[in-house]
């Protein structure tokens, strides 16, 4: 085996998350934070998947990024008045700013963490789920949404490949 770290091609592929980490959506401490990471997922998929699609981001979010995303997405308001307090190497304000940067315009769009209401529906594949029910989804809708962000997350990492094989 060749070990010359000349060989080696450093950057190619972007090592962020195209979608965010399934365990993300249904390991959160409280069934509030549940019903908000996936309510948060299926309402903003649709528009991250046609930004994949069609103008995909310089970087994609690390999993504590994806994790702020399905949170909150901030509003500029917000992020001109977070402070500056560091959290590891990176600022909360540092993190929020790289949400509005990967999601540009679209993200005043998205969804604002605590907006909706629990009478509210949110749209999945032409169903529409009631927002209160994800605080203790159905089983089976649980293992549908992360069987396909498992395969969305595949198809893209089977994209990447092929860009940088075959550029």
């Amino acid at each position: 085996m060749d070990k010359d770290l000349s060989r080696v091609k450093k950057d190619m592929v972007d090592w962020g998350y195209r979608v965010p980490e399934p365990a993300i959506l249904v390991s959160s401490q409280t069934p509030e934070h549940h019903q908000l990471f996936m309510t948060n997922w299926l309402a903003i998929r649709p528009l991250w998947i046609s930004q994949l699609d069609h103008a995909p981001p310089a970087r994609f979010p690390a999993p504590q990024l994806w994790r702020e995303i399905l949170h909150r997405v901030p509003s500029k308001e917000e992020l001109e008045a977070a402070p500056e307090s560091s959290m590891g190497n990176k600022t909360a304000k540092g993190r929020k700013l790289a949400v509005l940067e990967i999601f540009g315009d679209a993200a005043a769009a998205m969804v604002q963490g605590s907006s909706f209401a629990p009478t509210e529906t949110v749209e999945w594949h032409g169903k529409y789920i009631l927002i209160a029910s994800l605080t203790n989804p159905p089983p089976r809708l649980i293992r549908v949404i992360l069987w396909e962000i498992y395969k969305i997350g595949w198809h893209y990492k089977l994209c990447a490949l092929d860009q940088v094989l075959n550029p």
